[in-house]
C-alpha cells in the first residue's frame, strides 16, 4: 500500500490541507470580520502555505539556504499568529517581547545552522521549541494548546509517514544491493 507513497506525496498532501485551511480560516474571517483573533488565524495559515509554496525552491542550489530559513520560519511565524489570535479572541494582551525574542532567537539559531553547521535535527528541534514557547505564552495557554496540537499532530503525522516511507525505502535498497 505505501509503495508508491513517498516524501514528495506527502508534502504535496500537507499543502493541500494548509491551502484548504487557509480558505476555511479566510471565510471564517470574513463573515466574522467584527471577531478579534480569526485575522491572525487565517494568518497563521497563510504562513504555512507561503512555507509550502517556498519549499517548491528547496532544490535549487542557489536558494536553497535562504529557502530552508524561510520554511523553517514559516511554522514559527505561524504559531505566533495562533498566539496572537487566541490572545485577541480572550481579549488578552499579547506579550509582544516573548514573541519578538522567540522569533528572532529561532531565526539567529537557523541561520546559524544553515551557514555554519548544516544540521537538520538543530534546526527540527530549534522549530520545535520555538513553537512549544508561543504555546507556553502566558495568559492565552488553553486555546494555543488545543489549536498547536492539532497542527502538530497534522505535523506528526506526515513526518511520521515520511519517516516510515525513509526507513521502508532504504530495507528496500539495501535487500535490493
Amino acid at each position: 500500500m505505501l509503495k508508491n507513497l513517498d516524501v514528495l506525496t506527502l508534502a504535496f498532501c500537507f499543502g493541500i490541507c494548509c491551502c484548504s485551511q487557509f480558505l476555511v480560516f479566510y471565510l471564517h474571517y470574513r463573515t466574522n470580520a467584527s471577531v478579534r483573533g480569526p485575522g491572525w488565524w487565517t494568518a497563521s495559515s497563510l504562513s504555512l502555505v507561503c512555507g509550502f509554496l517556498v519549499n517548491f525552491f528547496r532544490d535549487i542550489a542557489l536558494v536553497k539556504q535562504v529557502v530552508v530559513v524561510l520554511y523553517g520560519m514559516s511554522f514559527v511565524l505561524s504559531f505566533s499568529f495562533i498566539y496572537m489570535g487566541i490572545a485577541r479572541f480572550k481579549e488578552r494582551d499579547v506579550h509582544r517581547f516573548g514573541v519578538l525574542t522567540i522569533n528572532v532567537g529561532t531565526l539567529v539559531v537557523l541561520l546559524y545552522t544553515v551557514v555554519f553547521n548544516d544540521s537538520i535535527p538543530v534546526r527540527r528541534t530549534t522549530i520545535s521549541i520555538a513553537c512549544s514557547g508561543h504555546v507556553r505564552q502566558r495568559g492565552v495557554n488553553s486555546g494555543v494548546l488545543e489549536v498547536a496540537l492539532g497542527q502538530a499532530a497534522l505535523g506528526g503525522i506526515w513526518a511520521g509517514c515520511a519517516s516510515f516511507g525513509w526507513v521502508l525505502s532504504s530495507a528496500m535498497a539495501s535487500t535490493c544491493m
